[in-house]
């Protein structure tokens, strides 16, 4: 078959088929350009995202990752800084806020500096604590202390603790620090327990003995907290025992000392005793005293069992020695005792001892003592101290001014020097016994008193101070403080020379008494004489007036009326405040500031009194006193002096002492 086309046709079939293809490819590129547009804009949000999330990540973030980039930033750009954020601490926060949050507290820390701690029994270091938590939110509590060692001390500011050792042992030691938390409104929200621990070794002390020779090793000193310091010794019997290299210690002498470590600081820490010998054999004691008169002593010579041993004694006129090492004091001196040991058929090897013969006295006689009081006595003729004891001692005790020991359950006080104190009225035997002596001293215990230890007086009179209780053998001195004021004789006879307080001190077996004389004007000593007269009768306001009944401005317009002194009114006493006005009106007053100086008020003064509380009358005073004068007492040495005044008090007419100085408003003085 064939077929015919049309070809104009075909020629439109043709046309169209290219218009479309063009069409297709036309919308397929901007088709393209759409998508790649949108992925740019994307590309670029995505890139601003990435940039304000970095700018978010917390200041500890700092490190490059695997691929290079810094933070999330490509490191290419040399000219682009680096984002970094200050750390903010614990305190300041708190400083800030005034309290912490959880949040704020999941960076807290506290930890001891070391894990492990050395110390030595008894001692005490400081270990360091690390730890930002700051204190006014915390709390301490430690652990256990009924272990090897314990803590206390804490310094929040230093950030250390103490560690004590209790006793020889290893043991875990804690801290607990309790944090409160808020919310972030301040409320309380809770608290959070952080716990510190550490192994304690505590280090035991030692005792050792040593021969000549031999060494003992130390590791004190390999600790860190000990690494500083030095071994040294202390002489307790002997000299210069042992010597240290490094950590060894050796003894190269006969002795016993006590062994310290001590820092640069002169800080001590006692770490042992050691026992140096020679051969096993040595003197008790490497000096001895023994007084002349006493009874013969056997020095000691241990680890000789078996032995031959010669004695002999360097000076035989001052002590003998006998073939079994018994000593024999003659005269005051010194010698040197020897023991020749025979340590085997062909050598002999000598010991020594020195022996001090001595001539033990009490540097006191029989003597008197008041009750109450106490004298110090001692020993003269000896370096050696001495074991005291009273014969009676509900009336008289020794207490010995060095150490105490106990022998069999017996306890001696041991020293060169003792106080006896007197407690009763009595007699008793004051014993010493030292080397080898037995020292006595006769002591009797008195009572003394002063009959009378104030006096109102004039001058130009005389008085004689009277005193008992005293026994044979009492000492009494009386000795005046202002002579130019006041004279005593040796048998306490007293002549008032001038106006004012004139004290006597009375001295007498070791008690001191002060007798004040308080001379004044005749009109003012005769008011005050007045008044006393009074003392003990009853307080009443309603019947002032009446016979037997005072209150405290009628016993002053009373006392004062016999001198010829009314106050403004012959017949009726003024109240307090209007005897006042009266003093200031006639001028018959002093400053009120004299209320503070007592040398400036005198024997027959008016102390008025007025309060803060206004009660109508002038400088509301509520009530008067009158002064007496001063009344002195002997205290460590200085006399102590008091005001005494005699008023109506409120229920009798009574002394007493000056009392509520700051309220007194007007000191009269009537006779002025």
């Amino acid at each position: 078959m064939r077929i015919l086309t049309n070809s104009k046709k075909n020629k439109f079939i043709r046309t169209r088929d290219f218009t479309y293809v063009l069409l297709k490819y036309v919308l397929s590129a901007v088709m393209l350009c759409f998508i790649v547009s949108a992925v740019c804009e994307r590309a670029e949000a995505s890139s601003a995202a990435g940039n304000k999330a970095y700018k978010n990540l917390p200041s500890d973030i700092s490190g490059r990752n695997n691929a290079g980039i810094k933070n999330g930033i490509n490191d290419g750009d040399e000219n682009e800084p680096a984002v970094e954020e200050e750390d903010v601490s614990l305190e300041d926060i708190y400083k800030e806020k005034g309290f912490l949050t959880e949040k704020d507290i999941e960076s807290a820390f506290f930890e001891f500096d070391k894990k492990e701690y050395a110390v030595i029994y008894g001692d005490t270091i400081y270990a360091g604590l690390k730890c930002n938590i700051p204190e006014g939110v915390s709390r301490i509590e430690y652990g256990d202390i009924s272990g090897a060692a314990g803590l206390s001390g804490y310094s929040y500011k230093d950030k250390t603790v103490g560690i004590e050792g209790f006793f020889a042992g290893t043991v875990t030691v804690s801290m607990k620090l309790y944090v409160t938390f808020s919310d972030e409104d301040g409320l309380y929200a809770g608290e959070k327990m952080f716990e510190a621990k550490s192994v304690v070794k505590v280090l035991p002390t030692f005792t050792v003995k040593l021969m000549l020779g031999e060494s003992y090793n130390l590791d004190y000193t390999d600790y860190d907290e000990y690494s500083g310091m030095t071994y040294v010794s202390e002489r307790v019997i002997g000299s210069g025992c042992v010597e240290f290299s490094e950590n060894n210690m050796t003894a190269v002498a006969v002795g016993q000392s006590a062994i310290y470590i001590e820092g640069e600081d002169g800080k001590k820490i006692r770490i042992g005793f050691v026992y140096t010998e020679a051969d096993n054999i040595c003197f008790a004691e490497s000096a001895v005293n023994r007084a002349v008169g006493s009874v013969p002593y056997k020095l000691q010579l241990n680890n000789v069992d078996g032995r031959t041993v010669t004695w002999s004694s360097s000076q035989p006129l001052v002590a003998s020695v006998g073939d079994d090492g018994t000593v024999t004091p003659i005269s005051v001196g010194s010698t040197v005792i020897t023991a020749t040991v025979k340590l085997s058929d062909t050598k002999n090897t000598a010991y020594t001892c020195m022996l001090n013969v001595t001539n033990p006295v009490l540097n006191v006689s029989s003597f008197n003592l008041a009750k109450g009081c106490s004298m110090e006595i001692g020993i003269n003729g000896t370096t050696s101290g001495g074991s005291w004891s009273s014969s009676n001692g509900i009336v008289a005790g020794v207490q010995a001014g060095g150490i105490y020991y106990s022998n069999t359950s017996m306890y001696y006080n041991y020293g060169a020097t003792a106080s006896v104190q007197a407690y009763k009225k009595g007699t008793a035997v004051i014993s010493v016994e030292v080397d080898g002596v037995v020292r006595t001293v006769f002591v009797t215990v008195t009572e003394p008193k002063i009959k009378k230890d104030f006096y109102i007086v004039t001058k130009g009179t005389k008085h004689v101070i009277k005193l008992s209780g005293t026994a044979a053998g009492s000492t009494v001195t009386f000795t005046s403080v202002n002579k130019k004021a006041a004279s005593v004789s040796s048998k306490g006879i007293v002549r008032v020379k001038k106006t004012g307080y004139c004290p006597v001190i009375v001295d007498v077996d070791g008690a001191r008494f002060v007798v004040s004389f308080n001379s004044g004007n005749k009109k003012a000593v005769k008011a005050v004489n007045n008044a006393l007269k009074a003392e003990g009768a009853i307080y009443s306001q309603a019947r002032r007036m009446q016979k037997g009944y005072y209150d405290c401005s009628s016993l002053v317009w009373r006392s004062y009326k016999g001198t010829g002194m009314y106050f403004g009114d012959r017949h009726y006493a003024p109240v307090a405040a209007n005897e006042a006005a009266y003093c200031v009106r006639t001028k018959k007053n002093v400053p009120a500031k004299y209320i503070n100086k007592p040398d400036k008020l005198n024997v027959g003064d008016l102390i008025f009194y007025g309060g803060s509380k206004k009660n109508g009358r002038y400088k509301n005073i509520y009530h008067v006193a009158i002064y007496m004068g001063q009344s002195g007492e002997s205290f460590g040495g200085k006399i102590y002096t008091y005001g005494r005044i005699v008023h109506a008090n409120g229920s009798r007419v009574s002394q007493g002492f000056l009392y509520n100085q700051q309220n007194c408003v007007v000191v009269g003085r009537p006779y002025k």
